[in-house]
């Protein structure tokens, strides 16, 4: 998590620096103070950098970091590296694909009438598997998580936010993994404040403010 949140707010300081309007003036004929030409570009932040948005640098280079450390520490099999940093890999290249879908089609409604009935969906089978209402536990609990995470992503791309669902995705199998309540809550954190600041470096600044203090929760001592 302090990675995530050291390389959002370097991201932030970043497309702080990349930007800035500027003015030129020329005078025209005798007198310049009567008639002036002038030029005038203004503050556009570009969406995309050179190797993809902002997110997406930060969630891939977040995402190898963890993987490293987590290998080293755990002292995880290589064919376990080799699968988990193949489905993070699938993850990242689904969410940068439904970014550039949704840019391109603008297809807010689609997505949200597609990510409602997931959602449903994922719900009751999370009912299903969480009050073991009958057989297929294990099922309900597959089809809950399916179902969320595609909602999630077409809620996202509707929003604007496919980038920090990712994010969140990576920080909910954190807290999983970790069997912590903390990253659950960054990760909840991320995506509340990621569409309500889904513009501007504000987008990435709050959620990196938010994810590197969950991270120096966790660090400090009891």
């Amino acid at each position: 998590m302090a990675l995530l949140g050291f390389l959002l707010l370097g991201a932030a300081a970043w497309d702080l620096t990349e930007h800035s309007a500027w003015f030129a003036y020329a005078p025209i004929g005798d007198d310049p103070l009567v008639q002036t030409r002038y030029a005038y570009a203004p503050y556009q932040p570009e969406p995309v950098w050179e190797w993809g948005t902002p997110w997406q640098v930060v969630v891939a280079l977040a995402f190898l970091g963890a993987l490293g450390w987590f290998a080293a520490r755990d002292r995880l099999p290589p064919l376990r590296i080799a699968l988990v940093l193949g489905a993070g890999t699938a993850v990242i290249l689904l969410s940068t694909a439904v970014t550039a879908l949704a840019k391109a089609t603008d297809a807010q409604f689609p997505t949200t009438a597609l990510g409602a009935p997931l959602a449903v969906l994922g719900a009751v089978a999370g009912v299903w598997a969480g009050f073991r209402l009958g057989p297929g536990r294990r099922v309900a609990t597959a089809a809950c998580l399916v179902c969320l995470t595609l909602a999630a992503y077409l809620f996202g791309a509707s929003a604007e936010a496919v980038d920090p669902v990712t994010a969140a995705l990576g920080l909910g199998v954190l807290a999983w993994y970790t069997r912590s309540k903390v990253p659950a809550v960054a990760a909840a954190a991320v995506l509340v404040t990621a569409i309500a600041f889904s513009s501007g470096t504000l987008g990435l600044l709050v959620p990196g403010a938010l994810v590197l203090a969950a991270a120096l929760a966790v660090l400090r001592p009891a």
